[in-house]
């Protein structure tokens, strides 16, 4: 998942997808994430 735009200051964003091939879920605090979508950040 990638923003359209950079998340604006004094927000912050998480994510949670689930996939249809596996039914396995994914979100900012997966393995290779950092946690949340961070200020400034557009993946």
């Amino acid at each position: 998942m990638t923003p359209d735009k950079a998340v604006p200051s004094g927000l912050e964003a998480n994510a949670y997808v689930k996939r249809n091939t596996d039914g396995k879920e994914l979100s900012c605090s997966s393995a290779g994430g950092n946690g949340k979508v961070l200020p400034g950040q557009t993946s």
